[in-house]
């Protein structure tokens, strides 16, 4: 278009649909810009760009085989394009084929390898492949570009820790806590990995250090518990499990190892106390139960040790163990007759042996009656023997397992080579957990017997407490040199294997577990378990078909099955195994969390919230899934009940920036601004470095009009990251909105010049209002007229172009401006009473007529248009016609002030300054402090002549409106008019004071100086007057009469030439 040509420039393109579709495609409206990118690729279908951004438009559209296709394209037409090449392999990696995709990183990678973000993506990809070896090594090459990075060494360091190269693993994260000491996730790995290559004591020290940085580290507070009990420090481990339960009541695993710690070390009346509160919780536990009798026999308290073995028997008649026990107790509470018959329970379901720590082997004998004198030495040595024996069975019995250890050591001073002694010693540093002792005296044994199955068994889980994993493995092996049916040591051998990271080895020993027993359930979990953790998902699910189908509900094994399906993407088949497990009773945490997660998954995100809510609903302490409920709510528009999960959370997590920034967004999206003003000042006070975190808050602040807050916060922002766009374009609208302009202005010109999204429409609007308010008339045209580029039907952008011209008085382009309104609105009223107004100051009365009178055909209530369309006919010469629309106008208007003030005005205008006072005094009858009304009076009094009562007048308008520079000057004019020049000086200096930038008032006062005599001083005023508009030219001939008057005549006819210049130019180009 040749006007908007004129006010920005624009050049053609020889292929059209290339430019739309890039807008379109920029402006994030894929589906137009594939419509116009597939009519720019018939015209140059090899174009590698053009195929590049249709392929990147279609992946936004999640249709990635067709954006796959242009993308191949792309490459095939421009190989070293290296993004194309990027989006071909990213549009690969969202398809699922991972292979093609490493294939075009690995293309992109042969041309630069140092692209981080490929080599990012590349190491994701390998990790997805189970190709941790690789992976590390592509996350070396990282390290190499940036090897102060901390994020890509722990990574490293966890990929080789998958791998199991422990070296390199501890290396890398020892690499991350010298530059971060404070890092507890990388001194856990640390951890974990001394723990596994057996250094213990090191791995405890680690973990003590990451719980200094942060005592709440719930993985260093685990593993450093389960190492103290693997270790034998029973006290030790009891009280870290008690600062897990401290911290997460509710861990019952963690009671329950606490209790067992209390157990070793001779603590029973805790460990009562802590059973009993494990038991409030899960009654049905049998373990507890029989725990929990065993301590309250010790501490003596037979009778409550009865009842819990009530119920262990209630559960499992047939234990053994149990009746011996109650036995004991209900012989302790003179109950000898029921005693006994426990104690029969225990021989008929022992094979008459007892329990494993009764010593059926004491020379009964000793109580003969001695009759060779010759043996009373060997009796007595025999007879302290036993009594040694007895007592430490004894005590063993009582669990007074330090007490028996004494009693054994002192048969051994003296019968070192007792071979059944150096078996219960081993079983007293069992029970008190000395692990390195108990193999050291299982040796003794086995000198002895080489293929003692027992000792052996013993001897292993030793050296497996003290991470002796080699040693505890040769002893497994050796029992099933011997016996290859002993399921309990293969499985002890897998468990073993597995921890050492020897997949395939633990799958071997399951398998030969599941060759002696085929249905083996708990074989065929593990063996799954291990299958899913080395990537084989099918091959995992296949060992946990048997147990699905066996008709039994096994838990754990069927929450692994989902997680299998889950992974593979057979969603729905997962759900229908939570339905099945659902309609059994089984309803628990964990089950519906996945199944609100699968549900996402699957796009039903109602379904997923509703399973989140009634989560949060029993169990209000799962305040972590608030946070998840929260996005999915935001997601369907439910704002409201989102903003209140988000308040959930933040309730439970006070210190957690993210919450508190996601509870301020919904509250924006809800209304509650100050609310949410108040969640972004949390989230910055506990994130203050969080750029994002104070991103929003900014936006919020400007939303809710608080300009300088955000402007301010919009500074610090750029300081850190001058270069995001985001940032420089919100600064620029919070200056605008805090009234600074110039700065505005300033800063949306950054922006523009540094963004690559020139068709910004809404800032571009924002600039060319900024440049209105500075003045920037021209640029501020320039600027609508670019948006206009953009969208030629944006009728709001005309109009405000079509006011900003009317005011410069470029009334010409104004008119050319209406016509283009009417191609695309031709009854746009605002338009046409513009284009009225401009043409009645251009003179064209009859146009204007014309055009006024369109208006009032399409809207005949418009008074003020009237009274328009009244003064154009008058002017055209139509006087009879522009009464009548008078009239017309007037019509029913006696309470109307606005009509008087409009009849006040075109009497003014027309010469009936009478009529114009009676109307204007109509109109101080309904509003009698109305300025506007008063000044009108003002005027046609001094038409009139009568410059006295418009003095008066002016006055009690100024009463009104103290500070109106304008009424200032207009009363300084009128001084004038009647010599009085001091108090017209006065006037205009008023003037000044209330707007200094008024040049006319300036004028006024070089008037009444010159009057004065005050020359110079008239001079200076002049000089202000031509600042402010250097092309007037009676401010011009006026200085020269001000240096006339000064003698300076040569200095005042150069004036009088300039002034004579200035308006032969305005009257030509008039």
């Amino acid at each position: 278009m040749a006007f908007l040509d004129k006010l920005k420039g624009q050049s053609d393109n020889p292929n059209p649909w290339i430019d739309k579709a890039t807008t379109h495609f920029e402006q994030g409206k894929y589906h137009e810009a594939v419509k116009e990118f597939e009519k720019a690729i018939e015209i140059d279908p090899e174009n590698s760009g053009i195929c590049y951004l249709m392929g990147r438009s279609l992946m936004y559209l999640s249709k990635y085989q067709d954006a796959e296709r242009y993308l191949k394209r792309a490459v095939a037409a421009s190989p070293e394009n290296i993004l194309a090449w990027q989006a071909l392999g990213n549009s690969l990696y969202e398809s699922g084929d991972y292979q093609g995709a490493l294939q075009c990183f690995d293309a992109i990678l042969k041309a630069d390898p140092s692209i981080k973000d490929i080599l990012n993506k590349k190491v994701d990809l390998l990790e997805l492949q189970g190709n941790y070896e690789q992976a590390a090594e592509t996350c070396l090459k990282l390290l190499e570009i940036e090897p102060a990075n901390i994020r890509i060494k722990e990574r490293f360091g966890i990929l080789c820790m998958r791998g199991s190269d422990w070296g390199r693993a501890l290396e890398a994260f020892s690499g991350v806590i010298s530059a971060d000491q404070a890092n507890t996730r990388s001194m856990v790995y640390t951890g974990e990995i001394l723990e596994i290559i057996g250094k213990n004591e090191e791995a405890l020290e680690i973990y003590e250090t990451a719980l200094k940085h942060d005592p709440s580290c719930i993985p260093a507070l685990y593993n450093r518990a389960y190492l103290l009990e693997k270790v034998g420090r029973y006290s030790e481990a009891a009280e870290a499990f008690r600062e897990i339960n401290t911290n997460n009541p509710n861990d019952l695993i963690a009671a329950f190892r606490r209790a067992t710690d209390l157990f070793w070390t001779g603590a029973y009346g805790e460990c009562a106390h802590t059973i009993e509160m494990i038991l409030k919780k899960t009654p049905d536990d049998i373990k507890a139960w029989q725990m929990m009798g065993v301590a309250l026999e010790l501490l003596g308290e037979y009778e409550r040790a009865v009842a819990c073995y009530d119920n262990v028997l209630k559960a499992a008649p047939a234990h053994s163990e149990t009746w011996y026990h109650r036995g004991i107790c209900l012989s302790g509470l003179g109950r000898y007759t029921e005693a006994l018959n426990c104690y029969e329970h225990v021989t008929e379901q022992t094979g008459g042996t007892g329990v494993s720590w009764i010593n059926n082997n004491v020379d009964l004998s000793l109580f003969d009656k001695d009759t060779a004198e010759t043996q009373k030495g060997t009796k007595a040595s025999i007879k302290k023997t036993n009594l040694l024996q007895m007592k430490g069975d004894a005590y063993m019995h009582l669990g007074r397992f330090h007490d028996a250890y004494d009693c054994y050591s002192k048969i051994l001073e003296t019968h070192p080579e007792n071979i059944a002694v150096w078996r219960n010693i081993s079983e007293c540093l069992i029970r008190t957990g000395e692990s390195q002792r108990v193999a050291e005296a299982l040796r003794k044994v086995l000198e002895a017997f080489p293929n003692d199955q027992g000792a052996l068994e013993k001897k292993g889980i030793a050296h497996l407490n003290t991470g002796e994993y080699e040693k505890a493995l040769e002893c497994f092996d050796a029992i099933l040199n011997e016996d290859e049916t002993n399921i309990l040591v293969w499985e002890m051998r897998a468990e073993l294997l597995a921890g050492m990271g020897m997949a395939e080895e633990a799958l071997q020993s399951l398998d030969q577990i599941l060759a002696i027993s085929p249905g083996d359930q708990k074989s065929l979990l593990k063996k799954a378990e291990i299958l899913y953790a080395m990537s084989l998902p099918e091959e995992a699910a296949a060992c946990l078909e048997p147990i699905i189908n066996s008709g039994k509900i096994n838990l754990v094994a069927w929450k692994c099955y989902i997680s299998i399906l889950e992974t593979t993407g057979r969603l729905e088949e997962a759900l229908s195994a939570i339905a099945e497990l659902e309609s059994a009773g089984l309803e628990e945490i964990g089950l519906k969390t996945q199944k609100a997660r699968i549900l996402a998954n699957i796009g039903d995100i109602e379904g997923s919230a509703r399973e989140y809510e009634e989560i949060i609903g029993a169990h209000p302490e799962q305040s972590g899934l608030a946070l998840i409920l929260g996005h999915e709510l935001e997601i369907l528009g439910r704002h409201e009940e989102a903003a209140a999960a988000f308040e959930h959370f933040v309730r439970a997590n006070r210190e957690d920036a993210g919450g508190w920034r996601e509870f301020g967004r919904s509250l924006g999206k809800i209304g509650e601004y100050v609310k949410a003003a108040k969640s972004f000042e949390k989230a910055a006070a506990f994130r203050p470095e969080d750029k994002g975190i104070l991103f929003d808050q900014a936006m919020l602040l400007l939303e809710i009009g608080e300009y300088k807050q955000s402007a301010d916060i919009f500074d610090a922002l750029r300081g850190n990251d001058p270069e995001n766009p985001a940032v420089r374009r919100g600064r620029a609208f919070a200056l605008a909105g805090a009234k600074k302009y110039s700065a505005a202005k300033e800063a949306f010109e950054e922006y523009f010049e540094k963004a690559k999204e020139s068709s910004d429409n809404e800032a571009r609007k924002a600039l060319a209002e900024v440049c209105e308010k500075t003045g920037d008339f021209d640029l501020a045209a320039g600027n609508y007229a670019a948006v206009l580029e953009e969208n030629k039907e944006d009728i709001d952008t005309w109009l405000r172009l079509t006011n900003l011209l009317r005011y410069m008085s470029r009334y010409e382009d104004v008119i050319e401006a209406t016509d283009n309104i009417a191609e695309f609105e031709p009854e746009n009223i605002p338009a046409l009473k513009i284009r009225g107004d401009v043409l009645y100051r251009l003179g064209r009365y009859e146009q204007a007529s014309e055009t006024f009178q369109k208006v009032l055909e399409l809207d005949d209530s418009n008074r003020l248009c009237r009274m328009m369309f009244a003064e154009s006919l008058i002017e055209s010469g139509r006087y009879k016609e522009g009464l009548q629309q008078f009239g017309i106008a007037l019509e029913g208007s006696e309470t109307d002030p606005e009509s008087y003030y409009q009849c006040a005005v075109a009497q003014v205008h027309m010469g009936g300054y009478e009529k114009a006072i009676k109307f204007a005094n109509r109109v101080l009858e309904k509003v009698p402090n109305l300025t506007g009304a008063i000044l009108l009076k003002a005027h046609a009094s001094e038409r009139m002549g009568q410059f006295e009562e418009a003095l008066e007048l002016y006055e009690e308008a100024l009463r009104i409106d103290s500070k109106n520079h304008g009424l200032w000057s207009a009363r300084g004019m009128l001084l004038i008019s009647l010599g009085k020049y001091n108090d017209a000086g006065k006037s205009f200096e008023k003037a000044l004071e209330y707007g200094s930038e008024d040049p006319s008032a300036w004028y006024g006062k070089a008037v009444a100086l010159e009057q004065l005599g005050k020359h110079d001083s008239a001079i200076e005023a002049l000089n202000k007057v031509l600042e402010i508009k250097p092309d007037d030219s009676a401010a011009v001939y006026k200085k020269g009469i001000c240096l006339t008057n000064l003698g300076k005549y040569a200095e005042a006819s150069e004036c009088f030439e300039v002034a004579f210049r200035k308006e032969r130019k305005q009257k030509f180009e008039d």
